[in-house]
């Protein structure tokens, strides 16, 4: 809400706002500045106080919608699918006055655990949803912004390393997962092993962005990627050629409906214990796993960093640059 002051030439001050409960305009005069500054700071407590009354208990999914029409390219949107879909699954009904420091906390663990996420990465995180907690603040509906109590380390180690497959590995875990979900997972986890792309950009893949002729597909520029052209390898077009096209969408469920990130990883953590024998790693495993063995057969960061769709060097060079390199070979270093 805002209260302006003016000076009048009688030199007394004025405030000037309007009511938002008869959509007038409201002034008073003052002898001092001090007293007119006094109202002011009053006139806007009173509102911040009626306006969280109101709207506290309003779920947070009702603001999300306002901030994305305002601000479509916001980070949050675009950073990362699976991070806003976490973020709506934990927070989309709860009231917007209700989530505090700890809930947020709790998620922030939560989100680190299942994808292994570095200390850094869990900073940007935090970083890319501040906005919006402090759009809601400047809103009113909220008193305070809790994700700025939240503290996170800037250094630290990872709770665990990040997971690389060997070709063995690969190998034998997609021969049993062809025979476990041939039709549903094995192509989506395959397509993905051989372009290193992320889920999110893999099941929001459409037909019109994979170019048969040319044996390639493109990724549209999205969240902290770039937009990049791959070449599929003769195993991959085969299989993409093979799937039913009933929808805009190249990989779908059993029920022709396209996934969604949460669901596919839904999915995979079901079909993982029946293949993986106790190894841990999920989808982000595949991209990693992609990495380690482009650059142990020789191919360069910078190359790396083009094919992964990293949009800085940088980035390329803190997950990988500790790899060594040997010979190069072709884009995919798989034979199967």
């Amino acid at each position: 809400m805002d209260v302006s002051i003016y000076r009048l030439q009688d030199g007394k001050y004025q405030t000037s706002y309007v009511d938002p409960t008869s959509n007038k305009r409201v002034r008073a005069k003052f002898r001092y500045y001090n007293e007119a500054i006094a109202f002011q700071k009053n006139i806007i407590s009173q509102h911040r106080s009626a306006t969280l009354n109101t709207q506290g208990s309003t779920p947070l999914n009702d603001f999300v919608l306002g901030y994305l029409e305002k601000y479509p390219q916001a980070k949050m949107f675009n950073r990362s699918p699976y991070v806003y879909e976490s973020f709506i699954h934990s927070f989309g009904k709860m009231p917007v006055g209700h989530i505090n420091k700890m809930h947020l906390n709790q998620w922030l663990e939560k989100i680190q655990k299942e994808k292994q996420y570095s200390a850094r990465t869990l900073l940007l995180t935090k970083y890319c949803f501040t906005p919006f907690f402090n759009y809601l603040l400047n809103l009113g509906v909220i008193g305070k912004n809790p994700l700025s109590q939240v503290k996170l380390s800037r250094n630290g180690h990872r709770k665990k390393e990040r997971v690389y497959l060997a070709l063995s590995e690969a190998k034998e875990i997609f021969e049993r997962l062809k025979i476990v979900s041939t039709r549903e997972v094995y192509p989506v986890s395959y397509f993905q092993l051989h372009t290193a792309a992320y889920i999110g950009e893999v099941v929001s893949l459409k037909w019109d962005k994979v170019d048969f002729d040319k044996g390639n597909v493109t990724f549209p520029d999205a969240g902290n990627t770039n937009n990049r052209t791959l070449t599929l390898n003769t195993q991959l077009l085969e299989i993409l050629k093979s799937l039913p096209r009933n929808s805009e969408f190249v990989f779908t469920r059993e029920d022709n409906q396209p996934w969604s990130v949460n669901s596919y990883y839904r999915k995979f953590a079901k079909i993982r214990k029946q293949i993986a024998f106790g190894k841990t790693f999920d989808n982000y495993t595949f991209r990693h796993t992609f990495a380690y063995h482009f650059l142990r057969k020789g191919g360069t960061l910078t190359q790396l960093q083009v094919l992964l769709g990293h949009r800085s060097i940088d980035m390329t060079v803190y997950m990988y640059g500790s790899i060594m390199a040997k010979d190069v070979e072709k884009t995919t270093p798989y034979n199967f």
